[in-house]
């Protein structure tokens, strides 16, 4: 895997800035946690919302210097991004929750603290990513069995076609691509839903408004990362079957490719979803019943 230091350098420098922009601050956290739902928060309870969000913001320049040896270094800023962000968030998540403990009556359900519907639309994408890479890979196995059948130089055939630049179709032909959507869509739907989970279970903290506030915050901005994740991915897998396309073959191409040329239209729809999906559900809603629950 080779790696353009230049963009690293980027990624490290974007969260270094993002660390000094989003520097947390008690009057920034109270402003915080007005945004999520709290009436008037106290100074003590901007203190603890600060907390919760340096918890998470520190970890932004390393995990953005980090994030391209796992995405590859292709020089796109976009799945680096969604991925520093979310381990940040299962990072904070997984932090123990400081401080006295409260008990609640009332039991919790991940229903109040996200859209079910932006749950549903995230393990969508998440099927169609897997569905899309399942297919890359039968093509794939069809590209291999066409290879077999002609030498390996790229000589001309009887039919006037040449295989050219072997080495390069060989290797789309066993680009493992396929293999890391899937791997990818598998860890990242664990682990928003386990950020999901953890939101509803953990224990509360004292102040029972800022735990609510805090509780919605994390499981929405889990399953807004969630579905740019799988928009994402879902490009991903696309882009291993039009590699696949994009190849002249002797021989003409099975269903799984010929029919999914239209794909490549879904590519700024894709865009927009993972976009609008993040903004919209990451951030706070007019209503948050859970959050109003705590303060009557």
């Amino acid at each position: 895997m080779r790696l353009d230091w230049q963009m690293v350098l980027l990624y490290a420098l974007c969260g270094l800035a993002l660390l000094v922009v989003l520097w947390p601050t008690v009057n920034g956290g109270r402003r915080f946690l007005r945004r999520w739902g709290v009436k008037d928060p106290t100074e003590e309870q901007g203190l603890l919302a600060r907390r919760y969000l340096l918890d998470r913001r520190l970890l932004y320049p390393p995990l953005f210097i980090a994030a391209p040896f796992v995405t590859g270094g292709d020089n796109s800023f976009w799945p680096p991004l969604v991925l520093a962000l979310l381990l940040a968030e299962i990072i904070g998540t997984l932090r123990p929750v400081r401080g006295p403990r409260a008990a609640i009556l009332t039991r919790r359900a991940w229903g109040d603290l996200v859209q079910r519907w932006a749950v549903v639309l995230m393990l969508v994408l998440g099927v169609f990513a897997v569905v899309l890479a399942v297919a890359a890979k039968f093509a794939q196995e069809w590209g291999q069995q066409v290879l077999s059948t002609y030498p390996p130089d790229g000589t001309r055939m009887p039919d006037s076609t040449v295989i050219s630049q072997t080495a390069d179709v060989q290797a789309r032909v066993t680009d493992p691509r396929w293999l890391i959507v899937i791997i990818a869509v598998v860890l990242a739907t664990a682990a928003v839903l386990g950020i999901v989970w953890l939101a509803v279970r953990r224990g509360s903290i004292a102040d029972l408004q800022v735990d609510a506030a805090l509780r919605t915050r994390s499981a929405r901005v889990a399953v807004g990362i969630g579905i740019a994740f799988m928009a994402t991915s879902v490009g991903e897998a696309n882009r291993a079957l039009s590699i696949l396309r994009g190849t002249h073959w002797p021989v003409p191409e099975p269903w799984l490719l010929a029919g999914t040329g239209g794909l490549e239209a879904l590519t700024l729809p894709l865009l927009f979803i993972a976009a609008t999906g993040w903004i919209w559900v990451a951030n706070p809603a007019n209503r948050m019943p859970y959050v109003q629950s705590t303060q009557t």
